[in-house]
């Protein structure tokens, strides 16, 4: 799944592109928000929470790193299935 910004909208650690609720794009250049914009807004501040979450626990390379798990997994499986074969077939291993 692919994350699409805004257009002019650009997504770094320090400034996350935020939508509010009536649909207007801003840009929160700071990492500490204002109570009383969060207060008027809570879907935009929690959206922030959301993505500094992310990008804490590194979720953009999540992807890959799935593929790469998956990828010795059928490896083991592979060999477990050609151990057996070997096994049977008489082969000592």
């Amino acid at each position: 799944m692919q994350l699409q910004q805004a257009p002019g909208a650009s997504a770094t650690a320090a400034g996350v592109p935020l939508i509010k609720a009536n649909g207007e794009v801003t840009e929160n250049g700071s990492t500490t928000t204002d109570a009383k914009e969060e207060a008027k807004d809570p879907v935009s501040a929690r959206l922030a929470q959301i993505y500094k979450r992310l990008e804490q626990i590194d979720a953009y390379s999540a992807e890959a790193r799935a593929a790469a798990i998956l990828a010795v997994s059928f490896l083991v499986a592979i060999l477990r299935v050609l151990h057996v074969l070997f096994l049977l077939r008489g082969f000592s291993t």
